[in-house]
């Protein structure tokens, strides 16, 4: 899949100082092979806005066509319960909202916990309204002779940003944005493999690649880039630290080299958070593998981001199984007939031999051929 990318329009008149600037922490949750019906990946993303007043729009890019259906809100799910906000930021956490504004909720640490040394407490949840909050705009293009076809999802800020939420001056706050991706573009990201030569082991066993970028301007449209760096004001966003999370079944086989650490996800508290994309099945033995790319420098941040991993999973369906019984019912036809033709002509060859002697004859000389022809591919 091509990159997806951030970019923002900063705000007339308010220059940021080195001390004082828009940048932003990342964080991206991507469900697949977890023993759901539904086979196709799910994306969630997390946007940590520090500094997010001198901002006056937002742009998001996919790098696939999107539609306002296949986005969905997650801050207003956390916003509600304590428990699934503090294990989607593994920290515990104290939730307030404010009746006047109910998209907003105040975050804050619980009273009593030693602070971590780059605590973003305390924050705001802004729970997004898809349908009146983002604007999408559909982009294409052609790189190379292959049309580019990606969506721009355009957030203002204005509405985000105010004065107070839950009762607390919010200027210098930080503001946090979650949703879901459900789209089936996204099979993009997690390909089956189809390895040549390799027919009986795909019946049980099947390759994934998956594949990850984010602000990788190398391998993006150049108008597409004009419109996140340059134009209309627009310039990419510093991303100071990404966070992935590959979510899959324990029994899924993870290449692990490209993560830097994994945990069970803890399976009540993640109930609600998944059940619209599980069909209501429990999380059950699934794995959270992490992998993480940071950066102390606010101004540029980590730059261009890329992410590759294998996972093989077991796979058995009917519509796969069914070209290899057909593949053994030709095979024990093929071989029932050839044994009657050489039986019936070492018969006439040998009519004093017994019929069982003949039989063992057949299944030596058809070893002795398979023992060299095995011998034969051996040697290419």
């Amino acid at each position: 899949m091509d990159s997806m990318a951030l970019a923002y329009k900063p705000k007339p008149g308010k220059p940021s100082t080195p001390n004082d600037s828009f940048s932003v922490k990342v964080n991206i949750n991507l469900w697949t092979q977890c023993g759901w019906e539904s086979e196709l990946p799910v994306l969630d993303i997390g946007l940590m806005l520090y500094n997010l007043s001198l901002v006056d729009e937002l742009r998001l890019y996919f790098p696939f066509e999107l539609n306002v259906e296949e986005i969905t809100d997650l801050c207003d799910l956390l916003a509600h319960d304590n428990d699934l906000t503090g294990a989607v930021f593994n920290e515990p956490y104290s939730i307030h909202i404010d009746p006047s504004a109910p998209k907003k909720a105040r975050v804050e640490l619980v009273p009593g916990q030693n602070p971590p040394k780059k605590s973003d407490s305390p924050f705001v949840l802004y729970s997004l309204d898809p349908k009146n909050d983002i604007k999408l705009e559909t982009f294409t293009g052609n790189t190379a002779g292959v049309d580019v076809k990606g969506t721009f999802a355009n957030i203002s800020v204005a509405s985000i940003v105010d004065e107070k939420v839950a009762g607390t001056t919010t200027k210098k706050t930080n503001y946090y944005l979650r949703f879901r991706i459900q789209s089936p573009q996204l099979a993009n990201c997690v390909r089956e493999y189809k390895a040549p030569n390799r027919f009986f082991e795909t019946i049980v066993n099947s390759t994934y690649m998956v594949e990850l970028r984010f602000n990788n301007t190398r391998s993006m449209n150049c108008t597409l880039v004009e419109k996140l760096t340059s134009r209309d004001g627009y310039q990419l966003a510093p991303i100071q630290s990404l966070h992935m999370l590959l979510m899959t079944k324990v029994y899924v086989d993870v290449d692990s080299s490209s993560f830097k650490s994994s945990r069970a996800i803890e399976e009540n508290i993640w109930n609600k958070y998944v059940e619209e994309i599980s069909g209501k099945k429990p999380p059950k033995d699934i794995i959270a593998y992490h992998a993480k790319s940071s950066s102390e420098d606010v101004a540029s941040g980590i730059g261009s981001w890329e992410f590759f991993a294998r996972m093989k999973a077991g796979k058995f369906s009917i519509q796969d199984i069914i070209p290899y019984i057909l593949l053994l019912a030709i095979f024990s036809i093929s071989f029932n007939v050839l044994t009657d033709i050489v039986l019936y002509f070492l018969s006439e060859l040998f009519p004093a031999i017994n019929l069982i002697w003949k039989k063992i004859l057949v299944v030596v000389l058809g070893a002795v051929i398979i023992w060299i022809a095995l011998r034969q591919q051996g040697k290419k």
